[in-house]
């Protein structure tokens, strides 16, 4: 069963951004890129669908 790092009590730095998950505000810079890039995601999905369409 796949477990979170937090569970695992792992941290993560990153090398080439300001932020570790092991402070608040790490968190939050984590969560917030991983929603930054699901709406990109998905925004493209729309895009492409709305060419094929036309």
């Amino acid at each position: 069963m796949p477990r979170t790092l937090d569970e695992l009590e792992i941290g993560f730095r990153s090398i080439t951004e300001n932020f570790e998950n092991s402070t608040p505000i790490g968190k939050f810079a984590l969560q917030f890129k991983a929603a930054v890039t699901e709406l990109e995601l998905e925004s493209g999905k729309e895009n492409y669908h709305d060419q094929q369409a036309r």
